[in-house]
C-alpha cells in the first residue's frame, strides 16, 4: 500500500466526497484525515495532517471551493466523517512514513 500525503485538505475532500466517507484520527495532539482508495493494482492511502478538527459530522466542498460542514448530510454529495478509535495500518504509516 502506498501513502500519498496531500498538501491541501480541499483536494482530499474532493476525492472523499465521491467515496462517501472520510476517516478522522486524533493522535498525539494532531488531527489526521485520510481515506483508502483502490486502483487497478493497489490500495492507496490518501492522508493529510490538519491544523484543526473539522466541525460537524459531514463535509463537502461547495461550488466556490469552500469547505462546508454540517451535522446533517449535505446534498447533493458529501462525506461522513468517521472517527477512528484504532487503525493499526494507519498507525504504522504515522510511525514510518510521515515526513518530519
Amino acid at each position: 500500500m502506498r501513502t500519498i500525503w496531500c498538501n491541501d485538505i480541499e483536494d482530499l475532500l474532493s476525492i472523499a466526497r465521491n467515496q462517501g466517507w472520510l476517516f478522522y484520527y486524533h493522535h498525539q495532539g494532531k488531527h489526521y484525515y485520510y481515506l483508502y482508495v483502490g486502483s487497478e493494482r493497489e490500495i492507496l492511502c490518501l492522508a493529510i495532517e490538519a491544523k484543526e478538527k473539522l466541525a460537524g459530522k459531514y463535509v463537502t466542498i461547495d461550488d466556490d471551493g469552500n469547505i462546508v460542514t454540517s451535522n446533517k448530510p449535505i446534498m447533493p454529495a458529501c462525506s461522513r466523517i468517521v472517527g477512528v478509535a484504532k487503525d493499526e495500518e494507519f498507525e504504522k504509516l504515522l510511525e514510518f512514513l510521515r515526513p518530519s
